[in-house]
Parts: C-alpha cells; structure tokens; sequence
C-alpha cells in the first residue's frame, strides 16, 4: 500500500501488509511473518495488552529467526509499532539473562496456552524464571534527538599568506567546533613547475599560526589528512595567485577547490575574466559549477550579467544548473528571472534541482507571481508535496484568500496523506475564521482517513464553547474509530 491511513491490522488475518511511508519493506514483511505464526496460536482479550507484551514476544522470535532488523518509521504513532520501535532500543540494554530466558521459552510458551491469554501469562513465568520483573518500557529512555546522539566534532578553518620575498607561507587556524586542546596536523604539499615537496603542519588551541618555507618557485599548495582529517577543515582565503595556478592543475579535485575559494577574493574585480575563461575551458563537470558559484558571488545581480546564468539553467548537468539558480537569486530587478526560474520548478524532475529553483524564484518574484505559480504547479504536481512546500513559503504573507483556496485544493482526497494532513496544517496555523472551521469540521467528518477526520477537530479551538460541543458533538455520532473519539471527547 502507499500510505497505512493509520490503521492497525489484525495479525493472523492470512494477509501481510506493507505501507510504502513507512519504509524498511523487509523488515516489515519479516514481522508480519512472525505475527501470522505467532497469531494463529495465541490473541489478546484487552487491545494494550499487545502492544506492551506481545510485541516484545513477536521481536524475540523475529532474534531467533535471525533477522536484522530497519527502522520502521512511524509518522503517526500506530501504537503497535510504536511499542515495537521501543523494543528494537530495550532489547539492547535489558538485563542479558531476562532477554536469553525470553528468548528460550518462547516456543514453549506459545504453544502451551492457546485461545486468549493475557500479558501476565508471560510476565509471571519470566519474573519466577529469572526474579528479574518485567521492566517499563518508557518511551523517552529509548526516544533520543539528534542533539543527544551528536557530539560536537572537531572542525577548524585555514587561512593562508603568502610572502614571496621571504619565500614563506603562513597558515592560520581558527578552531571553529570541537576540543582545541590536542595537537592537530595536516600534510602540506608545495607544487612548483616540474616538482613537489610535502612537509606536516601543525597546530593546536582556539587560534594558531605556522609559518612554513616554501620553494621560491612554488605555483600553489595543496593541504591533506595527517593526524586531522582534512574533512574536518574549512578552506578559506587562499592567495589569488595560487588559485589561479591551481586552475591550470591536471588534477581534478585542486581545480575543483581552487574554483571555490576564488569566491573569497570578491573585491577583486579583475578575476571576472579569468573566471570566464577558465569556464570557457573547463571540462570537468564539478569545477564548472563551483566556477558558476564563484562567477555569481563577483556578479552579484548586476545588470547584464544574468544572460549565462540563465543559459545554464538549461545545462544538461544538475551541478551547473544549481550553481546558475543560485546566482540568479540575486537578480531581484530583472522582470525576465522569475519566469525562468519558475520554468525550471515545473520542468525538472529533480528534487534536488526544484528545492535551489523554489529558493531562487521566492528570492525575485513577486507575491501575484508566487501565486500563480503555485496554481500552475497543483496541474504539474501530482502528488501536490511540490505545491505545497510553495504554498508553505507564501501563506503567512498573503492577505487576500488565494493561499486559502490552494490550501482547500491540497486538501482533496486525490493528493497523498502527506500532502493532505500538510495543507491542513497551514489551514489550522493561518484561518482563524470560527465559522469557516465549523463547516469544516463537518465537511471533513466523512472523510475516509481517520487522521484527517482526527485533525480537523482542532479547528473547534476556533470555536466558541458552545459551538464547539454541539459541533463536536454531532459528528462524533457517526464517527466509528476509537482514537478519534477519545480525542473528540476531550476537547
């Protein structure tokens, strides 16, 4: 299926369902596997019950049966896997010799009760078997951000001077994340015409300075992982005459960098031809970009400058036409940019391609032409998410009811949940109107996804008290999912 419309399927039904948004379609297909073997032996009188235990029984027979196990994702908390997800996190840190009893006597467990039988049947033979008790799984022990996972990596920045009297060059390093307290190095090799030196530079704290000899022929220099990856270092400010030789180098990645860090030499007017030029004769995809990007800093959206880029918008490659919509965001002045832009967004088939196009064509075009566009889009867009991530950058400034309408549209039952419960969303954020969520709340009431159904009900925020119960009230007669009415009956 595409989408799981929040449903909890019943195991042992002799059908296995997989739903597309939730991804990992082995892992899934695996589980339902176990839960049909598992369900043709045992079910559970009370629904919670299930999902506390018998989820944890399902995911030790999915150990014994050797599966590896994908997250499954869960956008809308089905409560089944929701306590499944917990238990992928439990089962790495429960007591070893509770997890290897589980694990042993479930085979004899399942088939020694048949019929109805509850969570306890389980719980009590582990506790007598073990002593241990059957812990609580809570959900924030095993729910972490990102933030919690992530340490602060190590990062620093490099700049570089040249003194060609002395024939020294001087590196400078800025911590900018991360300890600065260990000693640091990277490897440094000096090109000249026809040969190369390499020396280890090192560098330590918030802030260091190295002064390194070089020959007095050197052409440019390039940096390397020593005991520092150089992954963790950000280029800077490199000598222009460096990079202009760099440009001319046979190897591809130091024309590649070159054509980025002559970005930082923008008061440097001059360089605009020789960017041309190198353009004119490059032949690596990359470096053409990054040579675009760079052009585009120096340009700055002055006029007469936009014709290349908006012939590159056109290229065959997605590096150059990104590079060429990011330089055509600074053409703010220019009545022809938006509606090349805007013929990008509805042509590419490129994600990566339509997200830099959408930055740009917000940048230059007008509120009416937004607008437009994002009604041209709903035709093009099938799936309407395009639409909609428009939609969500032009709502909050548009004070006649157009976004309104386009929202209304997004909401059809035609586009995928994830476009519909999203134009819902704006809708709740941006319409404070009490009437119109009343008859939205009815309108929607029949709607075929309960999740839907469920979250047009915060509308009746809107709503005043009496309004609200009686509204509230009268679709909940017809209502038929329990979740919608728990919450309904809350409000």
């Amino acid at each position: 299926m595409e989408d799981n419309f929040w449903d909890e399927k019943t195991d042992a039904a002799g059908v296995i369902y997989l739903a597309k948004n939730r991804g990992a379609l082995t892992t899934q297909l695996q589980r339902g596997l176990i839960a049909q073997w598992f369900g043709q032996y045992q079910r559970t009188e009370n629904i919670s019950d299930q999902f506390e235990v018998f989820e944890l029984v399902k995911k030790a027979a999915f150990n014994n049966a050797e599966f590896e196990s994908e997250n499954i994702e869960n956008s809308d908390s089905s409560y089944s896997l929701k306590s499944w997800n917990m238990i992928v996190g439990c089962c790495k840190v429960v007591e070893p010799f509770l997890q290897k009893t589980i694990e042993e006597s479930l085979s004899e467990l399942v088939r020694k009760e048949s019929g109805v039988v509850s969570n306890t049947f389980y719980t009590d033979y582990w506790y007598e078997e073990t002593g241990i008790p059957f812990p609580q799984i809570e959900t924030e022990k095993f729910e972490t951000s990102d933030s919690e996972d992530q340490t602060d990596s190590l990062s620093y920045g490099l700049d570089l001077e040249f003194d060609e009297i002395n024939s020294t060059i001087t590196a400078y390093f800025t911590n900018l994340s991360g300890s600065g307290e260990d000693l640091q190095s990277l490897d440094m090799t000096a090109f000249t015409f026809d040969d190369s030196t390499t020396s280890e530079v090192t560098f330590t704290g918030e802030r260091d300075s190295v002064k390194i000899a070089v020959p007095a022929t050197v052409e440019y220099v390039r940096f390397g992982s020593g005991s520092t990856d150089i992954e963790e270092i950000r280029l800077g400010r490199f000598p222009v005459m460096f990079l202009l030789a760099q440009l001319r180098s046979s190897n591809v990645e130091d024309r590649r960098i070159a054509a980025s860090l002559l970005s930082y030499h923008t008061d440097n007017p001059d360089l605009q031809l020789a960017l041309k030029d190198a353009l004119n004769a490059e032949t690596d995809v990359q470096t053409k970009a990054n040579l675009l990007s760079t052009l585009g800093a120096f340009t700055a959206g002055a006029t007469g400058t936009e014709i290349q880029f908006m012939q590159e918008v056109n290229s065959d490659y997605i590096e150059i036409q990104i590079a060429a919509l990011e330089a055509l965001s600074n053409y703010k002045e220019d009545e022809n940019v938006p509606g090349v832009i805007q013929q990008k967004m509805e042509r590419t088939s490129s994600d990566e391609v339509f997200k830099v196009a959408k930055t740009s064509f917000l940048e230059v075009a007008d509120l009416p032409r937004k607008i437009s566009a994002t009604r041209r889009m709903i035709r093009i867009d099938t799936a309407g998410s395009r639409s909609l991530s428009l939609l969500k950058e032009i709502i909050s400034t548009d004070t006649t009811t157009q976004s309104q309408q386009i929202a209304e549209e997004l909401i059809s039952f035609e586009f995928p949940y994830s476009t519909r419960i999203g134009a819902l969303n704006l809708l709740l954020e941006h319409v404070e109107d009490g009437d119109y969520w009343g008859n939205k709340i009815v309108e929607l009431s029949s709607d075929f996804d309960p999740r839907i159904r469920l979250k047009v009900l915060e509308g009746s925020n809107y709503l005043s008290e009496t309004d609200a119960e009686n509204i509230i009230g009268a679709v909940l007669l017809s209502e038929f999912d329990l979740r919608v009415l728990m919450s309904g009956e809350e409000l």
